[in-house]
């Protein structure tokens, strides 16, 4: 099997017009502005460090706006793994997702219990 590295091109929602960030985007045929900057931005990093362009995967990060990571980024770095190490690729991933999901639970509990303690006062 022969590897080969993968670019994350990140930051994309930050690209102009910055107050657009409608996901998905085709980057085969971009039809929208932003969809031009993704594509002009990954065809730009994929030059720069002289790697075929489908190695080079826009995503974006930010909280609240997290695009592209699970099926595109995920998705080639599975790809390029022996059937070993994506099984255990694929467990970490859940065991993420689990740990994610109890924060997440936390969270919410910690939230619940502040509005109920100062629910008395707001019934008055």
């Amino acid at each position: 099997m022969v590897r080969r590295g993968l670019v994350a091109v990140s930051h994309i929602d930050l690209l102009r017009p910055r107050q657009e960030w409608q996901p998905p985007y085709d980057l085969n045929d971009p039809a929208r502005e932003k969809a031009r900057m993704i594509r002009a931005a990954v065809e730009a990093v994929a030059a720069d460090l002289e790697v075929p362009l489908d190695v080079a995967i826009p995503v974006c990060l930010a909280a609240g706006r997290s695009y592209n990571v699970t099926d595109g980024l995920w998705a080639a770095i599975l790809a390029q793994q022996s059937a070993a190490n994506r099984t255990r690729l694929l467990r970490l991933r859940g065991a993420q997702h689990q740990a994610e999901s109890w924060a997440l639970l936390r969270r919410q509990l910690a939230s619940t219990g502040r509005f109920q303690r100062g629910l008395p006062g707001r019934l008055r």
